[in-house]
């Protein structure tokens, strides 16, 4: 039986105009109306979640920033953090200034960026609806590490974007992932939807923001379902005892999947809980 379920957003329960189908919202109400956890669990920083995930029917838990912070929605407060020492994050992002990349650091559900690199990350964006959401919910600053060091609250993730080749390929990856080659003893790093690389604390994962709720409410594997489509839910599934992947989920992710659902443009979700909860 299942008592818990994680949920992705962008490319799993979002469709690809960033909206949640009137389906989905009703099997998540349903779910939730039978006592069943629903959990959104998504890449995003808190303040850019919209209203329409919020706002939920059934949905109180939140987890944010891949992992890195979880919220009580009805208490309207922060529940569980697991972030990055400001003085590493610093270190590491002044790396990064030697790259043609765009780097930008998420704290307490807000995102900053450099000024220049936010009109670049603009010109990257493959979507008006991604150029429109970087507009909204990123914060420019002068430099980026300086910011860090003097703001002091520990920094939930950080994102390294990339120009794209002409065949599709991230410009400067490779050396990206050399200057962070001595990262991984302490540091998590995962492509988000294909698009950038997201650099979380080790410990700070899809996947533990499960186990800390499904220990809080004592909620075993086994009795936990999480749909995802990319790389930075991959933990998620592994930590769920019903992994479902998207029709257009990543490889990686299929094979770690038991069940492939239909797509996000197909209300996907919406499928997977009406065939595994609701007995539809």
């Amino acid at each position: 039986m299942i008592k818990l379920i994680g949920l992705d957003l962008d490319g799993t329960v979002f469709d690809n105009q960033k909206n949640i189908s009137e389906r989905t919202k009703n099997a998540v109400g349903q779910a939730a109306a039978r006592g069943v956890l629903v959990v959104p669990v998504t890449g995003r920083p808190y303040r850019a979640i919209p209203e329409s995930v919020r706002k939920l029917d059934g949905v109180r838990y939140l987890a944010a920033v891949s992992g890195a912070s979880v919220y009580d929605l009805q208490e309207g407060k922060k529940i569980h953090e697991d972030l990055i020492a400001n003085a590493r994050a610093s270190e590491v992002l002044r790396r990064l200034q030697r790259v043609n990349c765009v780097t930008m650091a998420f704290i307490d559900g807000f995102g900053y960026v450099e000024h220049e690199n936010l009109k670049k990350a603009i010109e990257y964006a493959e979507t008006e609806v991604i150029r429109h959401y970087l507009r909204t919910t990123r914060t420019g600053v002068d430099d980026l590490p300086s910011f860090i060091e003097k703001d002091g609250r520990g920094v939930e993730k950080f994102t390294v974007n990339f120009p794209h080749g002409k065949d599709g390929h991230l410009i400067g990856l490779e050396k990206v992932l050399d200057l962070l080659s001595d990262c991984r003893k302490d540091m998590d790093l995962v492509y988000g939807g294909a698009i950038n690389l997201e650099v979380t604390n080790r410990t700070a994962t899809k996947g533990n923001a499960l186990h800390f709720l499904a220990e809080k409410f004592g909620i075993a594997k086994e009795e936990i379902m999480a749909c995802g489509d990319s790389g930075n839910d991959l933990e998620m599934l592994q930590a769920s005892g019903l992994p479902v992947a998207m029709a257009n989920a990543e490889e990686n992710i299929k094979k770690a999947a038991s069940f492939i659902t239909k797509s996000n443009e197909e209300d996907g979700v919406a499928a997977a809980i009406e065939k595994f909860v609701l007995g539809d």
